[in-house]
């Protein structure tokens, strides 16, 4: 039988695995603006992705063991990562 501390690591593993092509599509669109602040934004929002996605890939394992820290850790990861993605390309749409 499966247990739901698995199924919320496998969900967290699947985000993680979701923002490395994100982050890196980012990464890469950024590189083809012109440079100045805007430029440096955009990279840096690409790789934070990519990082974040792999800091989530990682803590999955100890949601897999029903680690209690694990679930917290990767709960706040999560939220935060994506509560400032979508704030940050609010205002880049508002300023391109």
């Amino acid at each position: 039988m499966l247990k739901a501390h698995r199924i919320g690591a496998f969900f967290y593993a699947i985000w993680g695995v979701l923002h490395l092509p994100i982050g890196y599509s980012v990464y890469t669109r950024g590189l083809e603006l012109e440079s100045g602040i805007v430029q440096g934004r955009v990279l840096q929002m690409g790789f934070y992705l990519g990082v974040a996605g792999l800091a989530a890939m990682a803590i999955s394992k100890g949601n897999w063991v029903n680690n209690r820290t694990a679930y917290w850790a990767n709960l706040w990861l999560t939220t935060v990562v994506d509560i400032g993605f979508c704030r940050s390309c609010f205002f880049l749409v508002m300023y391109l």
